[in-house]
């Protein structure tokens, strides 16, 4: 059987900093963990600072597979270079995100 549709692991990185080093946990989900050539992906990017100190100047940098192309998203990134994409959340306080 010839398969013509190409498929591709989507899995990103990502990553969140702050200028103090304060402990923050993001977390990141693909609407699917496997696609075709031309599909649209929804990745959910979730953050929480986990400290007991505020978070100055935290930065959130997703950098997509091989392949995929950002589209949009609800907050619009601070920087985009090809494929990495960077969102400045300024301060989180402790527990928010």
């Amino acid at each position: 059987m010839n398969n013509n549709h190409a498929t591709a692991n989507i899995a990103p990185s990502e990553s969140l900093t702050s200028a103090n080093n304060t402990d923050l946990r993001i977390s990141n989900t693909a609407s699917h963990s496997i696609v075709q050539a031309g599909q649209i992906i929804e990745y959910t990017l979730s953050y929480q600072n986990i400290s007991d100190t505020t978070a100055e100047n935290a930065i959130i940098v997703n950098t997509l597979p091989d392949g995929a192309i950002y589209i949009s998203s609800d907050i619009q990134p601070s920087n985009i270079d090809n494929n990495s994409i960077a969102w400045s959340l300024e301060n989180i306080a402790p527990g928010d995100g």
